[in-house]
Protein backbone atom coordinates (compact mmCIF):
# COMPACT_ATOMS: atom_id res chain seq x y z
CA UNK A 1 0.00 0.00 0.00
CA UNK A 2 1.15 3.45 -0.95
CA UNK A 3 2.13 5.60 2.17
CA UNK A 4 1.37 9.25 1.73
CA UNK A 5 0.72 10.72 5.75
CA UNK A 6 1.44 9.56 8.75
CA UNK A 7 -1.83 7.06 9.45
CA UNK A 8 -3.02 7.66 5.62
CA UNK A 9 -3.29 5.39 2.59
CA UNK A 10 -4.86 5.40 -0.65
CA UNK A 11 -7.42 2.75 -1.74
CA UNK A 12 -9.51 2.66 -4.67
CA UNK A 13 -9.46 4.75 -7.45
CA UNK A 14 -7.68 7.47 -5.84
CA UNK A 15 -4.59 4.68 -5.28
CA UNK A 16 -5.07 3.21 -9.08
CA UNK A 17 -4.88 7.26 -10.26
CA UNK A 18 -1.83 7.99 -7.96
CA UNK A 19 0.09 5.65 -9.02
CA UNK A 20 -0.60 6.22 -12.32
CA UNK A 21 0.55 10.09 -12.22
CA UNK A 22 3.12 9.00 -9.93
CA UNK A 23 4.34 5.82 -12.63
CA UNK A 24 4.05 8.40 -15.72
CA UNK A 25 5.77 11.35 -14.14
CA UNK A 26 8.55 9.45 -12.69
CA UNK A 27 9.41 8.33 -16.35
CA UNK A 28 8.22 11.67 -18.38
CA UNK A 29 9.97 14.75 -16.63
CA UNK A 30 8.73 16.75 -19.53
CA UNK A 31 5.21 16.00 -18.47
CA UNK A 32 5.97 16.03 -14.95
CA UNK A 33 7.09 19.63 -15.73
CA UNK A 34 3.62 20.76 -17.60
CA UNK A 35 1.43 18.93 -16.17
CA UNK A 36 1.92 18.57 -12.74
CA UNK A 37 4.20 21.52 -11.97
CA UNK A 38 2.19 23.86 -15.09
CA UNK A 39 5.25 24.98 -16.99
CA UNK A 40 3.29 25.66 -19.91
CA UNK A 41 5.78 28.51 -20.90
CA UNK A 42 8.95 25.92 -21.55
CA UNK A 43 11.61 26.87 -24.46
CA UNK A 44 11.94 24.54 -27.34
CA UNK A 45 15.62 24.56 -26.33
CA UNK A 46 14.49 23.77 -22.21
CA UNK A 47 12.74 20.86 -23.71
CA UNK A 48 15.40 19.38 -25.98
CA UNK A 49 17.86 19.97 -23.15
CA UNK A 50 15.74 18.14 -20.73
CA UNK A 51 15.02 15.15 -23.13
CA UNK A 52 18.14 14.89 -23.97
CA UNK A 53 19.91 14.45 -20.02
CA UNK A 54 16.76 12.10 -19.48
CA UNK A 55 17.32 10.05 -22.26
CA UNK A 56 18.02 6.52 -20.59
CA UNK A 57 13.62 7.71 -19.78
CA UNK A 58 12.75 7.87 -22.97
CA UNK A 59 14.79 5.55 -24.83
CA UNK A 60 15.65 2.67 -22.49
CA UNK A 61 18.85 1.48 -24.43
CA UNK A 62 20.17 5.48 -24.47
CA UNK A 63 23.14 5.63 -21.72
CA UNK A 64 22.47 7.79 -19.06
CA UNK A 65 24.11 10.94 -18.01
CA UNK A 66 25.20 12.11 -14.53
CA UNK A 67 26.21 15.48 -14.69
CA UNK A 68 24.37 18.85 -16.47
CA UNK A 69 26.51 21.59 -17.72
CA UNK A 70 25.37 24.32 -18.97
CA UNK A 71 27.19 27.87 -19.73
CA UNK A 72 24.26 30.10 -21.56
CA UNK A 73 23.58 34.34 -22.00
CA UNK A 74 21.75 35.70 -18.95
CA UNK A 75 18.03 35.57 -19.66
CA UNK A 76 18.24 32.32 -21.52
CA UNK A 77 15.96 30.73 -18.90
CA UNK A 78 19.06 28.50 -17.49
CA UNK A 79 17.71 29.44 -13.77
CA UNK A 80 14.07 28.52 -14.80
CA UNK A 81 14.82 24.78 -16.54
CA UNK A 82 17.50 24.26 -13.32
CA UNK A 83 14.73 25.01 -10.94
CA UNK A 84 12.25 22.61 -12.69
CA UNK A 85 15.10 19.48 -12.97
CA UNK A 86 15.36 21.17 -9.04
CA UNK A 87 11.88 19.83 -8.93
CA UNK A 88 12.03 16.81 -10.80
CA UNK A 89 14.63 15.30 -9.07
CA UNK A 90 12.74 16.33 -5.34
CA UNK A 91 9.82 14.89 -6.67
CA UNK A 92 11.08 11.36 -7.56
CA UNK A 93 12.41 11.24 -3.99
CA UNK A 94 9.35 12.09 -2.53
CA UNK A 95 7.74 9.64 -4.88
CA UNK A 96 9.28 6.52 -3.15
CA UNK A 97 7.77 4.32 -0.23
CA UNK A 98 11.20 4.30 1.57
CA UNK A 99 14.40 6.46 -0.72
CA UNK A 100 16.89 4.90 2.03
CA UNK A 101 15.33 1.41 1.30
CA UNK A 102 15.12 1.90 -2.30
CA UNK A 103 19.10 3.01 -2.62
CA UNK A 104 20.25 0.03 -0.02
CA UNK A 105 21.31 2.75 2.47
CA UNK A 106 21.02 2.50 6.01
CA UNK A 107 17.51 2.74 7.43
CA UNK A 108 15.93 6.38 7.63
CA UNK A 109 19.32 7.81 6.23
CA UNK A 110 18.25 11.05 4.75
CA UNK A 111 18.55 12.08 1.63
CA UNK A 112 19.46 15.47 0.20
CA UNK A 113 18.47 17.52 -2.48
CA UNK A 114 21.42 20.86 -2.55
CA UNK A 115 21.54 24.45 -4.05
CA UNK A 116 23.80 26.08 -3.91
CA UNK A 117 25.23 29.64 -5.12
CA UNK A 118 27.77 32.50 -4.31
CA UNK A 119 25.92 33.41 -1.58
CA UNK A 120 22.87 32.02 0.72
CA UNK A 121 20.79 34.93 -0.49
CA UNK A 122 21.43 34.44 -3.87
CA UNK A 123 20.46 30.78 -3.77
CA UNK A 124 17.41 31.38 -2.30
CA UNK A 125 16.66 34.14 -4.88
CA UNK A 126 17.56 31.56 -8.00
CA UNK A 127 16.75 27.85 -8.69
CA UNK A 128 15.81 26.97 -4.72
CA UNK A 129 13.17 29.88 -5.25
CA UNK A 130 11.42 28.62 -8.22
CA UNK A 131 11.28 25.12 -6.97
CA UNK A 132 9.88 26.16 -3.27
CA UNK A 133 7.64 28.11 -5.01
CA UNK A 134 6.11 25.84 -7.33
CA UNK A 135 5.91 22.51 -4.76
CA UNK A 136 4.38 25.04 -2.27
CA UNK A 137 1.58 26.83 -4.71
CA UNK A 138 0.68 22.86 -6.09
CA UNK A 139 -2.32 21.56 -5.14
CA UNK A 140 -1.57 18.05 -6.51
CA UNK A 141 2.48 18.00 -5.04
CA UNK A 142 0.30 18.77 -1.22
CA UNK A 143 -2.34 16.27 -1.92
CA UNK A 144 0.18 13.76 -1.84
CA UNK A 145 3.33 14.75 -0.06
CA UNK A 146 3.30 16.10 3.64
CA UNK A 147 5.81 18.75 3.04
CA UNK A 148 7.31 21.39 5.44
CA UNK A 149 8.45 24.48 4.11
CA UNK A 150 10.84 27.14 5.13
CA UNK A 151 12.67 30.00 3.47
CA UNK A 152 15.95 27.65 2.42
CA UNK A 153 14.59 24.57 3.29
CA UNK A 154 11.75 21.61 2.27
CA UNK A 155 11.56 18.40 4.23
CA UNK A 156 9.86 15.61 4.28
CA UNK A 157 10.37 14.09 7.29
CA UNK A 158 8.17 10.85 6.81
CA UNK A 159 10.15 9.67 3.90
CA UNK A 160 13.65 11.24 5.07
CA UNK A 161 14.60 13.44 2.41
CA UNK A 162 15.08 16.89 2.06
CA UNK A 163 16.26 20.39 -0.38
CA UNK A 164 18.50 22.95 0.97
CA UNK A 165 20.35 25.61 -0.04
CA UNK A 166 23.51 26.93 0.54
CA UNK A 167 26.51 28.96 -0.10
CA UNK A 168 29.48 28.12 -1.78
CA UNK A 169 31.81 28.45 1.32
CA UNK A 170 34.07 25.49 2.02
CA UNK A 171 33.12 26.03 5.60
CA UNK A 172 29.15 25.73 5.07
CA UNK A 173 29.49 22.09 4.41
CA UNK A 174 27.70 23.07 0.71
CA UNK A 175 27.07 19.85 -0.57
CA UNK A 176 28.68 17.79 2.83
CA UNK A 177 26.91 16.31 5.83
CA UNK A 178 24.29 13.53 3.83
CA UNK A 179 23.79 11.87 0.70
CA UNK A 180 22.63 13.53 -1.96
CA UNK A 181 20.41 12.48 -5.01
CA UNK A 182 20.78 15.75 -6.82
CA UNK A 183 23.19 18.65 -6.28
CA UNK A 184 22.64 22.05 -8.35
CA UNK A 185 25.45 25.04 -8.85
CA UNK A 186 23.42 28.48 -9.33
CA UNK A 187 25.75 31.03 -11.20
CA UNK A 188 28.86 28.81 -10.65
CA UNK A 189 31.01 31.48 -12.29
CA UNK A 190 30.24 33.69 -9.28
CA UNK A 191 31.83 31.22 -6.74
CA UNK A 192 35.27 33.09 -6.49
CA UNK A 193 33.62 36.15 -5.51
CA UNK A 194 32.53 34.26 -1.95
CA UNK A 195 35.87 31.99 -2.24
CA UNK A 196 38.91 31.10 -3.93
CA UNK A 197 38.49 29.62 -7.31
CA UNK A 198 40.64 27.01 -5.30
CA UNK A 199 37.74 26.68 -2.73
CA UNK A 200 34.99 27.27 -5.46
CA UNK A 201 36.31 24.05 -7.04
CA UNK A 202 36.64 21.91 -3.50
CA UNK A 203 32.59 23.57 -3.71
CA UNK A 204 31.76 21.56 -6.06
CA UNK A 205 33.85 18.49 -5.88
CA UNK A 206 32.14 17.92 -2.36
CA UNK A 207 29.14 18.23 -3.73
CA UNK A 208 29.78 15.77 -6.63
CA UNK A 209 31.06 13.86 -3.58
CA UNK A 210 28.18 13.58 -1.94
CA UNK A 211 25.79 11.64 -4.83
CA UNK A 212 28.35 9.04 -5.26
CA UNK A 213 26.86 6.87 -3.20
CA UNK A 214 24.00 6.99 -5.53
CA UNK A 215 26.38 6.61 -8.34
CA UNK A 216 24.81 7.56 -11.57
CA UNK A 217 21.72 7.90 -10.08
CA UNK A 218 23.22 11.17 -8.32
CA UNK A 219 22.78 14.27 -10.65
CA UNK A 220 25.00 16.98 -10.48
CA UNK A 221 24.07 20.08 -13.03
CA UNK A 222 26.08 23.21 -12.53
CA UNK A 223 24.42 26.43 -14.75
CA UNK A 224 26.30 29.82 -15.53
CA UNK A 225 26.33 32.46 -17.53
CA UNK A 226 30.36 33.00 -18.32
CA UNK A 227 31.87 35.75 -16.35
CA UNK A 228 35.55 35.55 -17.17
CA UNK A 229 37.30 33.38 -19.58
CA UNK A 230 39.27 30.83 -17.20
CA UNK A 231 35.81 31.03 -14.52
CA UNK A 232 34.14 27.78 -13.19
CA UNK A 233 31.77 27.15 -16.09
CA UNK A 234 34.19 26.55 -18.80
CA UNK A 235 36.44 24.72 -16.69
CA UNK A 236 33.62 22.38 -16.00
CA UNK A 237 32.43 22.69 -19.42
CA UNK A 238 35.84 21.45 -20.67
CA UNK A 239 35.94 18.53 -18.43
CA UNK A 240 32.79 17.40 -19.11
CA UNK A 241 33.69 17.07 -22.82
CA UNK A 242 35.71 14.41 -22.14
CA UNK A 243 33.45 12.65 -19.22
CA UNK A 244 31.01 10.01 -21.33
CA UNK A 245 28.37 10.74 -18.46
CA UNK A 246 28.50 14.80 -18.81
CA UNK A 247 26.33 16.06 -21.21
CA UNK A 248 27.36 19.68 -22.14
CA UNK A 249 26.08 23.40 -23.81
CA UNK A 250 27.00 26.18 -24.58
CA UNK A 251 24.66 28.67 -25.75
CA UNK A 252 24.28 32.09 -26.82
CA UNK A 253 20.76 33.69 -24.97
CA UNK A 254 19.09 33.50 -27.97
CA UNK A 255 19.84 30.16 -28.67
CA UNK A 256 17.75 29.00 -25.68
CA UNK A 257 15.41 31.59 -25.29
CA UNK A 258 13.46 31.71 -28.45
CA UNK A 259 11.44 34.63 -27.23
CA UNK A 260 14.47 36.77 -27.97
CA UNK A 261 17.07 37.38 -31.51
CA UNK A 262 20.11 38.69 -31.49
CA UNK A 263 19.43 41.69 -32.90
CA UNK A 264 16.86 42.53 -30.24
CA UNK A 265 19.80 42.34 -27.51
CA UNK A 266 22.29 43.81 -29.36
CA UNK A 267 19.93 46.82 -30.48
CA UNK A 268 18.86 46.85 -26.52
CA UNK A 269 22.62 46.79 -24.52
CA UNK A 270 24.14 48.90 -27.64
CA UNK A 271 25.32 51.30 -25.19
CA UNK A 272 26.30 48.87 -22.51
CA UNK A 273 27.91 46.01 -24.59
CA UNK A 274 30.07 44.69 -21.80
CA UNK A 275 26.58 43.16 -20.43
Amino acid sequence: MVQLKPGETLTGKDRIQYIKDVTRARNDPIWFMKEKLGWTSIFTKQEEITRTFYQHLYSPNAPEYKKLIIKAGQRSGKTALGAKICGFEFFKLLSLDDPAEHYGLMKHQPIAINCVAASKSQAIDGIFSIMRVDFEENEWINQWFDLKFTEDRIDCKSKHVFAKVAAAKIDSGAGTGSTSAACFGDEVDLWHKTESKLSAGLVWSKMVNSTQTLGIKGKCIAISSVQEENGMINQLYDEGLEEDTTLTYDLKTWEMNDRLTKEMLLDEYKYKMEM
